[in-house]
Parts: C-alpha cells; structure tokens; sequence
C-alpha cells in the first residue's frame, strides 16, 4: 500500500464507447460521460500527481483548463480529485471530460486481513493501493468510505485508491449484475444481493440483464440486502476505430484467449515482452495499447506494469488431488487449474499434478487471495536444492512485543534477527502494508517462518 501521498503507477483501465463515444470505470460502475459520435482517444487509470493546473495519468498530464471535470455525472472541481482516483480522461473532437465516481461508498461492514468489507463487498488493498496507512489502522465497523478499484473474477474489489467518504447521504455498489432474477426482482453486484423493486431505472433501461453493468444506489437493509432507489446503465463496448490505452484485471477463458473489462484482446501474444519473463494469468493486472476493430481490442503492447506476483518457496505438506491444491507453510493454500503451469526445476512440461509429493520442494508463484494463491506456475525444485523456505508478500500484522510479524497470513518470527547489525534497523521500521522478502527456516511445531534473511521488496 502506498499513502495518500504515492499513488500506483503506470496504470490504465478500459473505458468503454457504444454506438458513441462513452466513458465508464473498468468495470462498468460509473456514470456515463456525453456522448459524442465517432471514435476518439480515451485514458484511465490512477491519479499519479495532480496540482490546481493538471492532473497525471500513466505519465501522461492533463490540463484543467482544457477539460469538464464530472465528479459522479455532476459538475467538479480539483478539489474533488485525489491521489490513487480512478479518472478518465476522454477526448473525440471538441469534447474532453475528466469524471470520476466510486465503485463503492457507505460503511465498513467487517475488517478482514486483506482488507476492509464495505457493503458486504470485500475490498482488497495490495502495494500500490493509495491509502493513508495511519488511518486505515484507525477505522472501525461503521466507517463511511469510498473505493475505486478494479473488480475481480472472486467479485471482491481491488483498490487503487479508499478514502473516508464525505456524502453519507446515500450509498453505492457498481459492477456487473448477476445471478438475475427478475421474478423476484433481485440481482448481485459482486458479493452483495440487491433488491430492485422499489427503484427508478433510467430511461434507457427496460430491465436488468445477466452481465448488464450498472451501478445501484440505495442503503443496505437489515437482512444485508442492498435496496436499490436507483439503477444507473454504463455502456460497455467501444466502437471500432477507437484508440484505447487499458490497465484492467486480465480474464483468461482458456490458455489461448484474453479479454480485458469484457472486451476480446486480439494479438495479445506478439504485443507482449516476451523477455519481460512476465505469467499471464486470471485476475493479473495488465497494460494494453492499441485499438478497437471488429469489436476487439487489436494490441500494440501489452505489459505488466502492475503488481508483481506472489512468490512462495516451501516444502509440500498435503496434497488435495480432488480439489488440486497443494498447501505449504501450515495452512498456506495454493490452487492449480488448467493454465498452470507445471514445471521440474524451470523446464515446462515434464510435470503433472499427480507427480507431486508431500515433502517435495516447490516454488510457487502466483495471485494471491483470501486463503494463499490461484497459481500461474508451480515449479518442483530439484532435490538437491537446499530446503530454505520463501514469501515475497506484504506485512499484514506487527507484533512488536513477540518480535514477530505476519507476511500474507504466514507468521514469521523475527528473534534471530533482531540483535544484527545489517537487519535491526530494517526490522524496527518495518510497516504495515510494507513489502517484503523473508526467507529462513520453517518450524512445523509451532507453525512459523525463522526468519534468518529480511529484506525490502522492490515492486
């Protein structure tokens, strides 16, 4: 995580025309800038720097002057932006919009270790998420915030920038509907039921559509149902000819096929680094340039300017061949699916899942998620390797007292490290939020890492 002061760099989500020119979140949850016939160039992604005369986005400056400025559909000012907000940044002809509007506003509902839940939507913070780290650890159940981030395929919602919400007069959730029932007029937005019976739709809506993103507002009832007063549409699709910058989570239907917030990504292997070393896999974070043609998204480049991944080194200590899932550093939980890659000590495709062994040694590298990490690549290493164990992930818990820390949900004890010279100073600034490596020995008996290395973690 980052404070409010940084931001995550070098991103840029999709924003969506239909028909005409129209911009929305890489989602879909936002309001619908005006349209404006023909194809143009469009710019989303985080606020990198910003001042009273222009604002940065993926390195690219915006000035004021030049631009409407919307904040949720309605006239805006800079004081309205921060660092770490989701803008976009629209131009066809005479017509340039900046708008802004949150996935998701109104109360903490829980706190969990990867993050707050608000409105019964998990909201995942990682490395680069703008966030003032202070008051994050002060903010309590019942807490109004507001989030803009992108969606995952799990429907939580991964920030790129939480801050207190101001308007506590109504709240939002935004995304794609699903599990539709129309009969009892019900629909969800990622982990949370909505009930739509009492609510206005827009004049351009006739009802709710499997997939249909929208954005809902209203207040949750007591039963955790979101009751909608108001639906709003988001167009989704770009129109052929448009020029697309997009920094949005990756969806891989197969090994062979990549869409972007729903849009088809022709030419993604030749436009991507090959050297870069990079794993594409579900829900990474990727950076596409090129254009729209035959409703597909054709790639120039394509890049992985985002969040790095997981990395795990450990020794297998069950197996789950039902659920294919291996788990490592106690209750360390790691997935395979069909584009996994599976390899004997770097060289690919001399491994099946059914080869693996409790006790062998592996790397695994991957996203992380609530439990541990869906796996882009599982490497076996050779036997001969020295049994050291790995994580390459964020502190989520500080222990002072015990001279220990947590790292992803894995505990690691620190005692060994705390008179050397190199390392004490390192240790006693450590962070929450912070981003580190720790490797040492794994100690079955009382469930933690001995950490016998610590360092920074350069993302």
């Amino acid at each position: 995580m980052t404070d409010l002061n940084f931001t995550r760099s070098a991103c840029l989500t999709l924003i969506a025309f239909c028909g005409c020119l129209t911009a929305c979140s890489p989602d879909g949850d936002g309001t619908a800038a005006a349209p404006v016939a023909g194809a143009g160039k469009l710019n989303q992604g985080p606020v990198s720097q910003l001042s009273s005369e222009a604002v940065v986005i993926n390195g690219r400056s915006f000035a004021l002057q030049d631009y409407a400025l919307l904040v949720d559909g309605q006239s805006g000012s800079p004081a309205d932006l921060a660092p770490g907000m989701l803008v976009r940044a629209v131009s066809s002809g005479e017509n340039r919009t900046l708008s802004f509007s949150p996935q998701l506003s109104g109360p903490i509902t829980a706190v969990h270790p990867q993050g707050p839940e608000v409105l019964g939507q998990l909201v995942r913070l990682d490395e680069m998420t703008s966030v003032n780290t202070a008051q994050l650890q002060e903010w309590r159940v019942g807490d109004w915030v507001q989030v803009s981030g992108f969606r995952l395929n799990d429907h939580s919602l991964l920030a790129s920038q939480i801050s207190p919400a101001h308007d506590r007069r109504v709240q939002r959730i935004g995304g794609a509907a699903r599990n539709v029932r129309r009969d009892l007029q019900r629909f969800a937005i990622g982990q949370t039921e909505i009930s739509y019976g009492a609510a206005s739709l827009a004049e351009s809506m006739e009802a709710v559509a499997e997939g249909q993103r929208l954005t809902a507002l209203g207040q949750m009832g007591p039963d955790q149902v979101f009751v909608a007063s108001e639906l709003r549409p988001v167009a989704i699709r770009p129109v052929d000819g448009t020029e697309v910058l997009a920094y949005a989570p990756a969806h891989k239907p197969s090994p062979d096929s990549l869409s972007v917030a729903g849009i088809p990504v022709r030419g993604a292997d030749s436009a991507q680094d090959a050297s870069s070393g990079d794993v594409l896999y579900e829900n990474q974070l990727v950076l596409v340039e090129g254009f729209m043609e035959q409703g597909q998204l054709t790639a120039r480049t394509l890049s992985v300017p985002g969040p790095r991944d997981g990395v795990v080194q450990a020794q297998i200590e069950h197996i789950d061949s039902t659920q294919r899932s291996v788990r490592v550093l106690g209750d360390y939980l790691a997935s395979v699916d069909d584009q996994t890659r599976l390899e004997n000590d770097g060289q690919a495709g001399h491994l099946d899942f059914l080869d693996l062994r409790i006790g062998d040694s592996v790397r695994l590298i991957g996203m992380r998620n609530a439990d541990g990490m869906q796996l882009a690549r599982l490497q076996r290493l050779d036997a001969s390797r020295p049994g050291r164990a790995e994580i390459q992930g964020r502190v989520d818990r500080l222990s002072p007292a015990t001279l220990s820390i947590a790292v992803d949900g894995v505990e690691v004890a620190l005692d060994s490290l705390v008179g050397s010279a190199p390392h004490a100073p390192f240790i006693l600034a450590l962070e929450l939020g912070q981003w580190v490596i720790v490797s040492g020995i794994y100690d079955r008996s009382s469930q933690r890492l001995l950490a016998q290395d610590i360092g920074n973690l350069r993302r």
